[in-house]
């Protein structure tokens, strides 16, 4: 009898033990033990309500500037070789921490020497992010280049390099929110993965837009790319920011530093103690979500809110529709109208490739919306009308128009290094640094006509019968 209690009572402590010791797994859509915890190594905010940050900035002696946070994109490793130590050391001059996005072949470039690694990981501890970039999904329509595309096995080897509980952020909008489904893959990211960037031409945030992609949730804030205008631009963006709203910019990691120094500078001169400079996702879980700014993308179109229901007259239907064509100043026009019931009007001139980049805020209110138009009806992009704008000349692109635009064969980022067409290993390293040779796929002018070529009937070279 006692022999048989003393089986009984073994064999529950070892169900206990058994039960006890087993390890939360990531995105099975149970919060477990310390999933929810920041610091934990089993953090996992996709299995978990993250709407209840830990920290909630409450500081009174805040500067009246925007908050702000710079990103770089890290594609480069003959650059990261060279320069990379200086542009952290002129970010930490300057009371800047950094949100740094690495291409897949920087993360491997890395953990290929344990300096690197211990370098990287004294660079976390100083306050600096990192994070994922991509181009898109290796093997879709428009990213067959294993070093800047998302791949299987990838959000394992960032997870082994960065850390389950530091990664947060990735800026991959092609992979979430590419032309059709065939062309995103959200599920090759970490599970840890629940914020990113999209945008170009406005850094300007006064919420975030929550979308669900495939299942995954992901929160996006407009991102200004710094390559693409020079600081004078984003100076003005910055200037007509609320001290509630949140201006995020950045640039490619290059090796001359002038306009990036010239950028900190203007920042430290704005807020000399850096007390708003943060990164993307501290910004994300100390200012966006305590405020309840973080919007639901799926709520918004059938929601009975009137105020919700005025402002979304602000942000014209190709924010939600396609990838290319929306503009990040009528997501952030709706955000600042929501908040604090203005917007900016959009009244200035459309740049080339009819880009709209804002420069000042003529400032409306949410009861005079009548004469507003958002970007996308201001900086009307159409086939016919022979103008060669953005998009219209990438044969990938849903709006790609052969009648205003030369057929573009090539481009930066096909997987051809073109000497003739000024392409070399600082222009184009994702082409140049291993010395492709051969035409990619699913380019015009390969040869080959490809289904998409032949559907469209814009590579006559290729599919003429």
């Amino acid at each position: 009898m006692n022999k048989n209690i003393l089986l009984i009572c073994g064999a529950i402590l070892l169900l206990i033990l058994i039960i006890g010791c087993t390890e939360p797994t990531c995105g099975d859509k149970k919060c477990d033990a310390n999933e929810n915890i920041s610091t934990s190594n089993n953090y996992c905010p996709n299995d978990c309500d993250t709407n209840t940050p830990a920290t909630i900035t409450n500081d009174g002696n805040l500067p009246d500037v925007p908050w702000s946070a710079f990103y770089m994109h890290v594609e480069d490793t003959v650059g990261y070789d060279q320069c990379f130590d200086q542009i952290i050391a002129l970010a930490d001059k300057y009371n800047t921490p950094l949100t740094l996005m690495l291409h897949a072949r920087i993360r491997d470039h890395i953990l290929e020497d344990p300096i690197k690694i211990a370098k990287l990981q004294t660079w976390q501890a100083n306050g600096h992010e990192f994070g994922i970039h991509a181009q898109g999904c290796f093997g879709s329509d428009y990213c067959d280049d294993p070093g800047s595309c998302l791949k299987e096995g990838d959000a394992k080897q960032y997870t082994k390099l960065i850390g389950a509980r530091n990664l947060k952020t990735a800026h991959v909008t092609p992979a979430l929110m590419g032309y059709g489904e065939e062309n995103t893959c959200p599920e090759l990211l970490p599970d840890t993965i629940i914020y990113g960037g999209l945008g170009r031409m406005d850094g300007r945030n006064a919420v975030s837009i929550k979308y669900n992609i495939e299942g995954k949730i992901f929160d996006l804030l407009n991102v200004k790319a710094g390559y693409f205008d020079a600081n004078p631009e984003k100076m003005a963006q910055y200037n007509n920011t609320n001290s509630n709203e949140i201006y995020f910019t950045g640039n490619h990691a290059e090796c001359d530093l002038t306009e990036l120094e010239e950028w900190f500078q203007f920042l430290s001169e704005k807020d000399p103690e850096g007390k708003k400079r943060k990164t993307q996702t501290w910004l994300m879980e100390n200012v966006i979500i305590p405020e309840g700014r973080s919007i639901n993308e799926n709520e918004l179109t059938s929601s009975t809110d009137p105020k919700i229901t005025k402002c979304l007259q602000l942000i014209g239907g190709k924010v939600f529709t396609d990838a290319l064509g929306y503009s990040p100043t009528d997501i952030f026009n709706f955000g600042r109208c929501i908040t604090n019931g203005t917007f900016c009007y959009n009244d200035e001139k459309c740049g080339d490739g009819k880009m709209y980049v804002p420069t000042k805020c003529t400032i409306g209110d949410i009861d005079n919306i009548a004469h507003y138009k958002p970007v996308s009806e201001v900086c009307v992009v159409e086939c016919g009308d022979g103008a060669c704008d953005r998009g219209e000349d990438r044969l990938d692109s849903e709006i790609y128009c052969s009648s205003d635009c030369e057929i573009q064969k090539y481009y930066c980022g096909d997987g051809l290094c073109r000497e003739k067409d000024e392409e070399d290993l600082e222009t184009c390293p994702q082409d140049c640094l291993d010395g492709h040779t051969e035409i990619p796929p699913n380019t015009c002018g390969n040869g080959v006509c490809e289904e998409k070529e032949l559907d469209k009937g814009n590579c006559p070279e290729d599919c003429l019968t």
